[in-house]
C-alpha cells in the first residue's frame, strides 16, 4: 500500500489549514469564524430533487442527543469544492474502464468549467486509482486538460499487472488471485488523511468501485474515521463488474488472503455499524470470503460502499448499466451545487477529542436530509 507518485514525499509538508472542529472549522466561510461547527447538508424531496429556499427554522438539530440552536443555514454554493475522484482499476472492472473514463471526464468538466467564476474558480480535483495498491495520479489541480489526459491513460497499477502474471508454485504454474477486491479502504484513508485533512473548503470523495476489499491495511472503520476527521463527504458508486473466479476448498479463496480485521464501528467486522457481519448472499452484492469452509463472513461490496457514504454524509448510487454513469455523476454535481451549510455552537461545548453524534430532522414532511453523522471535538488526540 503506497502512493506511487513523486509528490508522496511532500504529503507531510502540505499546509495545515484545517484542524477538526473547535480549533479550526470544517469549511472556510465567514460563519465558520464565529461558530464552532459547520456541517454540509443536502435536502431533497420525494422525487430526489434538491429543495431550495430553506432556513434554520425548518430544522431541528441535536448534538449527542441534546437540542441545539442553529445559528446559520446558508447556501454552500459560494464555497469552493475540493474533490477527490477514486477509481477502482482492478481486473474485474476493466470492461467498464472506458465508460468510467468518459463519465469521470464529464464530471471534471462540471466541477472545473472552462469559464469558471465565483466559487468554481477555486474548485480543485485530485485523481487516485486503486487495485492491489493505491496510486495518486494527480494531486490537487484546477487543470482540466491535465486530468483529462491522465484519465485517458489510466490503467491498472504495476502491482495489479504483476498479479495477472502466472507464478510457479510447488504444484506447478497457477494464476495468482486477481481482481478479487481492491484496496478500497486504504484509498479512502490516504485520500482523507494525507490530502483532504490539510485543506479548507467543501470536501468530497467520489468513489467508483465494486466495494470488495480483502487487501487493505486499513479497515472500513479507519476509512470512515479518517473521512470524518477530515470533514469529507464520501459519495460512492457501486458497480458489480465482472464475476471473479474463485477457488473453493480448504484454503478458501486463494491461499494468501489476509484474515478479516477484528473490530467494528464500534464493534464487529469491517462494515458492521454498530457491529456484525457485512451483508449476505446472493452474489451480485456479496462474495463468500472463505469459500464456504473457513467460517469467514461474506463480503458485501454494495453494503460496504453504502456504509462509507451514510456515515460521512454522502450518498451511494448503484450502476445497473454502465451507460448510467454520466447521469449519476450529474446527480452528484447537482447535490454539491445545492448544498447548504449549517453552523452552530455546541451546548455544552466540550474539548475532549470525543466523537459527537449529530441528528438533523426536517420539520416539514416529505423532505429527506443528508448530513454527516457527527464530528470529533477539539482536544484529546483529535488533532
Amino acid at each position: 500500500m503506497r502512493f506511487r507518485h513523486p509528490l508522496v514525499i511532500a504529503f507531510s509538508c502540505l499546509p495545515g489549514l484545517l484542524l477538526p472542529v473547535a480549533a479550526q472549522r470544517p469549511v472556510a466561510t465567514p460563519k465558520a469564524q464565529t461558530h464552532d461547527i459547520v456541517l454540509p447538508v443536502t435536502v431533497s424531496n420525494k422525487r430526489g430533487e434538491p429543495v431550495p429556499g430553506l432556513t434554520a427554522s425548518d430544522f431541528s438539530l441535536t448534538d449527542n442527543g441534546k437540542q441545539q440552536t442553529i445559528l446559520g443555514f446558508t447556501s454552500g454554493s459560494s464555497v469552493p469544492l475540493q474533490v477527490g475522484i477514486l477509481l477502482d482499476t482492478s481486473s474485474a472492472m476493466m470492461r467498464s474502464l472506458d465508460a468510467e473514463r468518459k463519465a469521470a471526464e464529464d464530471f471534471v468538466s462540471e466541477v472545473l468549467p472552462a469559464d469558471s467564476s465565483g466559487a468554481k474558480a477555486g474548485n480543485r480535483v485530485f485523481l487516485i486509482h486503486f487495485d492491489n495498491e493505491v496510486e495518486l495520479i494527480d494531486d490537487f489541480t484546477s487543470s482540466r486538460s491535465r486530468l483529462d489526459s491522465d484519465l485517458l491513460q489510466m490503467g491498472p497499477t504495476p502491482a495489479e499487472e504483476k498479479a495477472e502474471e502466472p507464478q510457479t508454485t510447488g504444484n506447478g504454474r497457477q494464476p495468482r488471485m486477481r481482481g478479487y477486491g481492491a484496496d478500497l479502504y486504504d484509498a479512502i484513508y490516504l485520500a482523507s488523511h494525507d490530502l483532504m485533512k490539510s485543506v479548507q473548503g467543501r470536501k468530497v470523495l467520489v468513489v467508483f468501485s465494486q466495494g470488495n476489499d480483502l487487501g487493505s491495511k486499513e479497515t472500513s472503520v479507519d476509512a470512515i474515521d479518517a473521512a470524518e476527521r477530515a470533514h469529507t463527504l464520501v459519495y460512492t458508486i457501486y458497480f458489480r463488474g465482472d464475476e471473479v473466479p474463485m477457488r473453493m476448498g480448504r484454503g478458501g479463496v486463494g491461499n494468501s488472503l489476509p484474515p478479516m480485521y477484528p473490530g467494528g464501528y464500534p464493534g464487529g467486522y469491517p462494515g458492521g455499524y454498530p457491529g456484525g457481519y457485512p451483508g449476505g448472499y446472493p452474489y451480485p452484492d456479496s462474495i463468500p470470503a472463505g469459500g464456504g469452509s473457513s467460517g469467514m463472513p461474506p463480503i458485501n461490496g454494495k453494503k460496504n460502499l453504502t456504509d462509507l457514504a451514510t456515515h460521512t454524509g454522502g450518498r451511494t448510487f448503484e450502476v445497473k448499466r454502465i451507460d448510467e454513469l454520466t447521469y449519476i455523476y450529474k446527480q452528484i454535481d447537482e447535490d454539491l451545487n445545492s448544498q447548504y451549510l449549517l453552523s452552530y455552537t455546541p451546548n455544552p461545548l466540550e474539548a475532549d477529542g470525543s466523537f459527537h453524534k449529530t441528528a438533523l430532522t426536517a420539520k416539514k414532511g416529505g423532505l429527506f436530509v443528508t448530513v454527516p453523522e457527527g464530528y470529533y471535538s477539539a482536544g484529546g488526540d483529535s488533532q
